[in-house]
């Protein structure tokens, strides 16, 4: 089967699998497709994989998800810059020191994840201004919300990748 026709079998998986509609079969092919198309994404993204981690747990996307992040009593209401199974990036208007525990609450479709994580970067974004793009790492989330995530993360890098074939 030609690239371009697991992409497309992989999207109507994918669509299909975000209703709970694939049969055991169907999930089974889903997985591997997945699987595959990680891989694929990210040696072409160039993307590091760290031992013990899968390319399914690498793969990072950008996205927008609406997101309250609060540190330390402050609520930051903004957006994720990208995600992936481990976290997520996000423009906050102040510096946020590494190691900071924190809880968040992303929107993912209608309803919410939410969970602790932690700064493990954060870096002045833009000249001059006052935004910091900030990193945070979830602390473990329950398999439901790791799925919900995941599924949000390869709808992005499956929509990149359609940006890229125009």
């Amino acid at each position: 089967m030609s690239v371009e026709a697991n992409v497309a079998l992989l999207r109507d998986l994918h669509e299909r699998r975000k209703r709970n509609a694939l049969d055991i079969d169907e999930r089974a092919e889903y997985e591997q497709l997945r699987d595959a198309f990680a891989q694929a994404f990210v040696k072409a993204n160039r993307v590091s994989v760290r031992p013990g981690q899968t390319c399914r747990q690498a793969v990072r996307a950008s996205c927008a998800i609406q997101l309250e992040l609060t540190v330390r009593e402050r609520i930051h209401k903004t957006i994720t810059l990208d995600l992936s199974t481990h976290g997520f990036a996000a423009l906050v208007g102040a510096a946020l020191e590494v190691g900071t525990s924190c809880t968040f609450a992303l929107r993912v479709r209608s309803e919410m994840v939410r969970g602790q994580g932690k700064v493990v970067a954060c870096a002045r974004y833009g000249s001059g201004n006052s935004s910091f793009r900030v990193s945070i790492a979830f602390e473990p989330l329950s398999p439901p919300d790791l799925e919900r995530v995941e599924l949000v993360v390869f709808d992005a890098a499956l929509a990149s990748l359609a940006r890229t074939n125009e």
